[in-house]
């Protein structure tokens, strides 16, 4: 097993097509830009989810949403007992129990919490003293939504840094927080996970980061309101752009948030030299998903299977990777774990996900034909995409509703010709049949091996605790 570090860094809500290493003309990202030259950038990554919760459990399970159960951003009591009944392990259980400090800078918590010495704002078993309040922590992650965030309010009463809200979305205390870890454990090998939230609405960016730019064509947000039907989201956006007139000046502050968390990965990546850790640290950089600004009336939300929502960026930089390396090949996040082994020697075997060593050593050119993703938190759609088409259907027009809009999206069934319309504008499912029946043929064929594969392991985890 090798031993090296690794820093694993999430950007939460960015888009691929954000940064200047995948072709954003605004460039707001040139310490990001420097990683991915110094590394291996995938220009065809793709989540598996359009939202934080099943996307994070998919990367660091190595499995699709279906096949681990959480397929929603608040998952309900059915989706947590079939991901506790799979006994689903995560990285940072692997790592664990392979030698390695595990920290995380996080709020997400829940599961995701498995297997850390230490995680940001709530804390586990090594930073606890009393047994009844470390149980009392757990009983709290398992329960399904909204009960989970009414109890996870009451203990923020009851201990005031179980989660401090402030920092949520301040990339500079992340950073600094994650400089204090490094040095503190310099001595360890660490696995530490950075999860930057300054990209998520409201898009946290100090002024002076604040990037022009010319997207929404003088759009006005009074316009966007008037087309929000759910009053939550409405108000949401109302807040966010208070004192902003037009949709380019609230996408400023997003690309504004992009270069605010670029300039800390600066002074991160600075640290971690000044520290001559850099030639042992394993770094991946990638999000949970992207962010809808204007495109297909969704606006400043992740919902939709459309690129800009699913297609994310995915650095691999440090030992063992070659320098300067970018791989076509569609990937997605459930090959970020596999990889992650791959490369530090450790076996694991459950997982849907395959390592993308293979690609980085140059033994294949290509690792799969399609990628797979669903959403089922304000819409309910599936979606199949290769490098030249996309196919997405709903199960009934009911479930293709979208419940901050109130209308729905491309419609029931889409097919978009990715070469000849990349923004996915021209929804041609009536025009090429034949191709729309293919992919479809395909994705429910990808949705039934899921569904077997996971009531299998269902069925043999049951044999196995009467067994015992």
């Amino acid at each position: 097993m090798k031993r090296w570090n690794v820093i694993f860094v999430l950007i939460d809500a960015l888009r691929a097509d954000a940064l200047g290493c995948y072709g954003c003309r605004y460039k707001p990202s040139p310490n990001i830009d420097k990683i991915a030259e110094e590394g291996v950038l995938f220009k065809n990554a793709f989540s598996c989810s359009e939202c934080t919760t099943p996307s994070l459990t998919s990367i660091f399970s190595g499995r699709y949403p279906r096949s681990h159960g959480i397929m929603r951003l608040h998952p309900s009591s059915k989706e947590i007992s079939i991901l506790n009944s799979l006994k689903v392990k995560f990285l940072p259980e692997i790592l664990s129990s392979a030698g390695y400090t595990t920290l995380a800078l996080d709020w997400v918590g829940r599961w995701l919490k498995r297997g850390y010495n230490y995680y940001y704002g709530m804390p586990t078993s090594k930073f606890v003293e009393s047994s009844v309040f470390k149980r009392l922590l757990q009983i709290t992650s398992y329960l399904p939504s909204p009960l989970y965030y009414i109890v996870r309010a009451a203990w923020r009463k009851i201990y005031p840094h179980f989660l401090n809200v402030s920092n949520i979305e301040d990339a500079e205390t992340f950073t600094n927080l994650a400089i204090d870890l490094i040095r503190h454990n310099r001595s360890e090998k660490f696995f530490l996970f950075i999860h930057y939230w300054d990209t998520h609405v409201p898009y946290n960016a100090p002024n002076d980061f604040i990037v022009p730019v010319n997207e929404g064509k003088n759009l006005k947000i009074s316009d966007i309101l008037r087309k929000i039907a759910h009053p939550t989201i409405r108000m949401k956006i109302r807040s966010f752009t208070k004192g902003i007139k037009t949709a380019d000046r609230a996408i400023a502050k997003y690309y504004g948030a992009i270069k605010y968390i670029d300039s800390e990965i600066g002074k991160l990546m600075d640290n971690l030299s000044d520290m001559g850790m850099i030639d042992n640290t394993l770094i991946i950089l990638t999000s949970d998903h992207g962010e809808s600004l204007i495109e297909h009336e969704i606006y400043f939300s992740h919902h939709g299977l459309y690129d800009e929502v699913i297609h994310v960026p995915l650095v691999f930089k440090g030992p063992g990777i070659p320098e300067g390396i970018e791989i076509d090949s569609l990937v997605q996040h459930v090959d970020i774990m596999p990889t992650i082994l791959d490369i530090l020697g450790i076996k694991w075997n459950r997982m849907d996900g395959k390592s993308l060593m293979p690609l980085i050593r140059g033994d294949m050119e290509k690792l799969r034909s399609a990628v797979y993703m669903e959403e089922a938190s304000v819409e309910r759609k599936m979606a199949i995409r290769t490098l030249d088409y996309k196919y997405i259907c709903a199960p009934s027009k009911e479930e293709a509703v979208c419940k901050e809009c109130g209308r729905i999206h491309g419609g029931v069934e889409e097919l978009y010709d990715l070469k000849k319309d990349p923004f996915e504008t021209n929804n041609i499912i009536n025009q090429e049949r034949e191709i729309s029946e293919e992919l479809r043929k395909s994705l429910f064929t990808w949705i039934r091996y899921l569904n077997q594969k996971r009531e299998e392991e269902l069925i043999r985890m049951k044999i196995k605790k009467l067994k015992v």
